[in-house]
């Protein structure tokens, strides 16, 4: 399964830098799962914490462990321009 121009984050799980996609996305009538995204870590410690960037995912299901998401083979990731994100209250990224 595929989801084109996901917007995902940078996002701080102890001590590691992990990126997520942004909550409450579809694509094509489908949600985007709210998984964990495997990326290049170069990337990951490149940018702050709360940067957004536009990707295409896959979602991974390996034999023995959990799925997880990846972004698409070929892809580049797009910044996203920081005046096109503010966060609400409640620390919720708003898009416009």
């Amino acid at each position: 399964m595929e989801w084109a121009d996901v917007h995902i984050e940078t996002v701080q799980v102890g001590s590691r830098i992990r990126l997520r996609p942004l909550q409450s996305q579809n694509r094509y009538g489908q949600r985007v799962p709210q998984l964990w995204i495997s990326g290049s870590k170069a990337i990951r410690e490149q940018y702050p914490l709360g940067t957004v960037f536009v990707a295409d995912l896959q979602l991974v299901r390996p034999d023995r462990s959990g799925d997880y998401l990846r972004i698409r083979p070929g892809h580049e990731l797009s910044l996203l321009e920081q005046k096109n994100v503010k966060r609400s209250l409640s620390g919720q990224l708003i898009l416009f």
